[in-house]
């Protein structure tokens, strides 16, 4: 499973997922050396593997669902990498919708 974006809502998104079994990985088109350290530090400290820069852009296909961080346009080079694989993609409104074991009322 893919997480799209290595900001706040992206590193709880992957944290969640790790935390229901998931294997994770972080991508983020930003250069390694833009996101803080401790967020990445702290992704790697749980066994979540953390891609950025050009990397990121690679390899859509080893993925079977992807959840997109509110700042993440689908339409950037990252985003459409998985919308031309046709990858399930998530929001994270709906990953939370799924992982919510409460009634949701709508």
């Amino acid at each position: 499973m893919a997480v799209l974006g290595a900001g706040l809502s992206g590193t709880a998104a992957a944290h969640l997922l790790k935390d229901e079994g998931a294997t994770v990985t972080v991508l983020d088109s930003a250069e390694e050396k833009t996101i803080l350290k401790t967020t990445i530090e702290g992704l790697r400290a749980r066994g979540i593997e953390v891609i950025c820069g050009p990397e990121a852009e690679r390899d859509a296909a080893r993925y079977e669902m992807v959840v997109l961080s509110p700042g993440i346009d689908p339409a950037s080079p990252l985003g459409k990498n998985f919308v031309a694989r046709e990858v399930e993609i998530l929001g994270e409104l709906e990953l939370g919708w799924r992982s919510c074991n409460a009634p949701v009322v709508a």
